[in-house]
């Protein structure tokens, strides 16, 4: 077991699984010392934790994110959450600081929460995806390497350990509590540049409320005041725009805005949206938009430029790193860091806003001029976002391109993607070379509402009431309906005949959904597979669409049996088995190390299993089996009734529930 050196309580639960591993599985002559804070000059930097190994001294900062991240022009994209600044460069200078400090080499290394995945496409040196370690169990054997020591440094420094020891004390120092900003407690680091940190906190004195963004400003308090003036001005602007806009859905906001006392620090506080980059949807293939969602982000978008453009707000900086998908299919904009009042005000951060513009979303006329941007540059701007939601691929290779084009959008990827004429000539408008020519966002959104029911003729043909489809339906090739099992609010649950494994199933068709129901069953997919099995939880097998895309559905095994209301009204349950019913249907069947909220809700008859806020069902429970008469005198042993009725979401019947013989007598 390594030696562990406390400087602080970590601050959430990756580090601690950090922590532990190390403590654990690092040989004995290790060192680890954790949650510590090293001063460079006049400031004070968090170290997660710092390792002394056999030969080397490494930095390590942890990230408790999950799934795949994309890494594009110095910032992480990981899914389900907003994008931050990198990380890996600032601890690379801390680590050269204390190498520095020690005249040893300390090489550094990320840690990333289990399954994840780090996507770096630069294929340059000093490539984030060089410094990122992806596992508990490939962080031991990798500081463990001492082929990471470069050449000219010792191999085995184990007799300096002592002289290291000092070394690092005098460099290092305990925290003296949990990081404070204003009322918000740091829960995680999440990047960290020379000029801006960014963390998620918690207020402090409102533990159980919800997870904020802070972006922390540095700021010289010492340099002229002229100086002092204007980069106060530049770090306030995301507030000074936010506030004046009212709340809406289509755009993330902003809480509160503060300085240090010192006014070294600014701190911004922004709402921490369960939502990914537009950049992810349309860089990963496994992330594709269903075309439903697709529509709606482009409306979602339009209806947030046209909500700030009606309050004088102008964005300036739209892109698809700066427009957020949730979980439920909408969108929001964010990244009002550069915009500006259309009112006259004595300040501009015009001269910050090119070094961060992507030319592909920047209309003719604001090229190389950015202080030309305008609302119809901001719908210039959406169009293309659109154009590229809808095609898969830019309208133009480079400014060049653009200009030779006179902006005109490409025809063929709008006609190969089977858009619709109108929305075609909408975004041609909205793209248009003269920005007179383009609509407002306004009227862009109206005109794509109208839009939205011309689909091609094939798809207006008439659908069948998937509610009460009748039996020995041919739902497809495979699965023919032998009786609807119940239904709910956003669909119903089927008893069907799979003609190729000979065997039932039950199908559950979402149709309805106030925003999509391909992407509230895509969640709910997601979930399912990602549960490890358990015998309180009944497995899903597949998920398909119907009517060509349309109407999704999932596909589980199939449990004979009765519903648990129907066990209920008939006096069958006894109080034991009552008891043992409401037990085993609370067993965890979630890993919490996966799913960050797993809760059992009780309905009107049953138990409804929700994850992170999405209902997953049909769920197990255990209980005692009636005997039936025609069981009386079988020799004993496991016998099972199983109960069931459909998993859709807001059904008012209870789950499916398997109850199985408790020995309860």
């Amino acid at each position: 077991m390594a030696e562990i050196i406390s400087g602080g309580e970590p601050v959430n639960d990756a580090e601690r699984a950090v922590i532990r591993h190390l403590r654990d599985h690092g040989p004995a002559d290790w060192l680890v010392l954790h949650n510590i804070e090293l001063r460079l000059q006049d400031r004070k930097y968090e170290i997660d934790v710092l390792v002394v190994t056999g030969h080397v001294v490494t930095l390590i900062d942890v990230k408790g994110t999950r799934g795949r991240i994309e890494v594009a022009g110095g910032r992480w994209y990981p899914g389900n959450r907003q994008s931050f600044r990198s990380p890996v460069a600032k601890l690379r200078s801390h680590a050269r600081s204390v190498k520095g400090k020690l005249e040893r080499y300390g090489l550094s290394r990320i840690y990333v929460a289990p399954d994840a995945r780090l996507v770096d496409s630069s294929d340059r040196s000093d490539a984030d995806a060089l410094d990122v370690v992806t596992g508990l169990d490939q962080l031991v054997p990798e500081l463990s390497k001492p082929e990471r020591v470069l050449s000219g440094y010792l191999r085995d420094i184990t007799e300096y350990r002592a002289r290291l020891i000092e070394a690092l004390t005098g460099t290092v120092q305990r925290r003296t509590g949990p990081l404070l900003f204003g009322h918000w407690r740091v829960t995680e680091q999440l990047g960290e540049t020379d000029e801006i940190t960014e963390y998620r906190a918690q207020n402090a004195d409102a533990v159980t409320s919800g997870s904020v963004l802070l972006r922390v400003y540095h700021s010289d308090p010492f340099q002229p005041e002229d100086m002092r003036a204007a980069e106060r001005i530049a770090i306030a602007n995301a507030y000074e725009m936010l506030v004046r806009l009212p709340p809406d859905q289509c755009i993330a906001g902003c809480l509160d805005f503060f300085s240090s006392e010192d006014e070294s620090q600014y701190v911004l506080v922004l709402e921490d949206v369960s939502a990914q980059a537009l950049y992810l949807h349309l860089s990963n293939p496994q992330l594709t938009l269903a075309a439903d969602v697709k529509l709606r982000v482009i409306k979602d978008v339009l209806r947030g430029l046209a909500h700030a453009h009606a309050n004088r707000v102008i964005h300036r900086a739209l892109s698809p790193t700066t427009v957020l998908v949730t979980g439920t299919g909408g969108a929001m904009l964010t990244g009002f860091d550069y915009a500006r009042p259309e009112d006259p005000r004595s300040h501009t951060v015009a001269e910050r806003l090119a070094e961060v513009l992507d030319p592909a979303y920047v209309a003719p006329e604001c090229q190389g001029r950015p202080q030309q941007m305008s609302r119809a540059s901001d719908v210039y701007a959406a169009g293309v976002i659109a154009y590229q939601v809808l095609t898969g691929e830019l309208p133009f290779a480079s400014t060049t391109d653009q200009h030779e084009r006179s902006s005109t959008l490409p025809s063929g990827p709008l006609a190969g993607a089977g858009i619709a004429a109108p929305v075609a000539d909408l975004l041609r408008r909205m793209c248009a070379r003269s920005p007179a020519a383009r609509p407002s966002a306004a009227e862009a959104l109206e005109a794509l509402a109208a839009t939205s029911g011309s689909a091609p003729a094939t798809a207006q043909r008439r659908r069948p009431d998937y509610r009460s489809l009748p039996e020995g339906y041919q739902l497809t090739r495979k699965y023919t309906v032998q009786r609807r099992i119940g239904s709910g609010t956003f669909g119903a649950v089927y008893q069907v005949y799979d003609n190729l494994a000979s065997a039932d199933r039950a199908v559950k068709i979402v149709d309805r959904d106030p925003e999509s129901p391909v992407e509230r069953l895509r969640q709910e997919y997601e979930v399912l597979l990602s549960l490890p099995p358990h015998p309180n939880v009944v497995k899903v097998e597949n998920a398909d669409y119907l009517d060509g895309g349309d109407v999704p559905y999932l596909v589980f095994e199939y449990l004979d049996g009765q519903d648990v209301s129907a066990l209920v009204k008939d006096r069958v349950l006894g109080p034991a088995d009552t008891l043992s019913l409401r037990h085993q249907a609370e067993q965890p069947a979630v890993d919490r190390s996966r799913v960050q909220d797993h809760r059992l809700q009780r309905g009107r008859a049953g138990v409804v299993q929700h994850v992170q806020g999405r209902r997953v069902g049909p769920v197990r429970a255990a209980g005692r089996r009636p005997v039936r008469p025609a069981q009386r005198g079988r020799p004993g042993g496991s016998r099972r009734l199983r109960a069931r009725r459909d998993a859709v979401p807001g059904a008012d019947r209870p789950v499916s529930v398997r109850l199985r013989r408790s020995g309860i007598g």
